[in-house]
């Protein structure tokens, strides 16, 4: 740990692309000056600004939600102004990841998005963004298509591969369905279509055990691991950092009120949101709300039980959300969003609510 003279106190960011989101450079104090910090090779480095520097200053619930920051083991990505997250210095690849599986994702940049997509080493996310770069090339500027393709496979060997990969693509391939057979791509060109539904594995007969009988595949015992697990990166130095810890309690279903904590209404990631003064999609991104694919995983920690995947996308379906709360879903850019509160009681939870002891045990 720094001495107390070195310490750096977190003020704002400055965000050198000029929009957002973007990963953006920390500013701050340290031994009185005002200062940027810049990290190369995993080591920061600190440069002194003006102090009538301009930068965008950090908000009380920006400023709460990054109390934890530690410029030698944290860096910053900013998804607005007023958004701003802290990920692990080494830990880039699944940061961005994260970010990249999210709504949070989906403002970003496409030619950006690719050089982050890159970061993540993940074939699929890689060949997934450089599609939509093609495509936004095709349609603004098609001559400029081949040359940047050229000089994008010449920048990285993944995006090379994922070039071949796409080209591959291209070419005839076969569909297989268990019961159809074989149908050739000349064949679907003729209009020979797929069955609308493929056979579902079988199932044990107690596949509605999860939602029909007191949701018994969630365990009290095991709700505090599956928060740590999912919104770890919140969790810093054995607690939750300030805002972060607000808006996990309402996600929850508790508030704070005179008597300590109590159960709220089950709440949407609006309420959420508007508690914590935090944006959905940062709320996502911090898995403080969770969209289908998270809640599953929530819901697999916080059992000893293996859930089946199709009951679990009953569980999370529009008609069941409609009938246990009488509201539409939040959706960010139709990817519909879930509280942990809506969660468990779409899951069937019925067990004790205890939420203290769940972020601190």
């Amino acid at each position: 740990m720094a001495a107390p003279e070195l310490q750096f106190e977190l003020d704002g960011h400055d965000c050198p692309l000029g929009e957002y989101p973007s990963v953006v450079v920390p500013v701050g104090r340290r031994a009185g000056d005002l200062v940027a910090v810049y990290t190369s090779g995993g080591s920061p480095s600190f440069h002194s600004v003006a102090s009538d520097a301009r930068f965008t200053r950090h908000s009380p619930t920006t400023a709460s939600a990054l109390s934890g920051f530690d410029p030698f083991r944290h860096a910053l990505f900013a998804l607005s102004e007023a958004n701003v997250v802290s990920f692990a210095l080494g830990e880039q690849r699944e940061f961005y990841s994260r970010l990249l599986a999210s709504s949070a994702s989906f403002t970003i940049e496409p030619f950006y998005k690719l050089s982050l997509a890159v970061e993540t080493e993940k074939p699929s996310l890689i060949r997934s963004v450089y599609k939509i770069c093609a495509r936004r090339l095709e349609r603004d500027a098609p001559d400029l298509r081949d040359a940047w393709a050229k000089a994008a496979g010449s920048m990285s060997p993944l995006i090379e591969a994922a070039q071949g990969l796409l080209r591959d693509a291209e070419r005839p391939w076969l569909i297989v369905d268990s019961r159809a057979g074989s149908i050739s791509a000349a064949n679907l060109l003729e209009g020979e279509t797929l069955p609308e539904e493929l056979p579902l594995p079988e199932r044990p007969d107690d596949v509605e055990v999860f939602l029909a009988r007191g949701g018994r595949a969630v365990e009290p015992d095991l709700i505090g691991r599956a928060l740590k697990e999912l919104a770890g990166a919140a969790f810093i130095s054995g607690t939750w950092m300030g805002a972060y810890a607000d808006a996990i309690r309402a996600s929850l279903g508790f508030v704070a009120s005179p008597e300590g904590v109590r159960l709220a209404d089950v709440p949407s990631p609006d309420d959420v949101a508007r508690y914590s003064g935090l944006s959905v999609p940062h709320l996502e991104l911090q898995n403080i709300v969770l969209n289908r694919s998270t809640a599953a995983e929530f819901l697999r920690f916080a059992s000893r039980r293996v859930v089946p995947g199709d009951v679990l996308r009953r569980a999370f379906g529009n008609e069941r959300y409609r009938r246990m709360f009488g509201r539409k879903m939040v959706k960010v850019k139709q990817r519909p969003v879930f509280t942990y509160a809506e969660v468990l009681q779409l899951a069937g939870y019925l067990g004790p609510f205890m939420a203290e002891l769940w972020l601190n045990g």
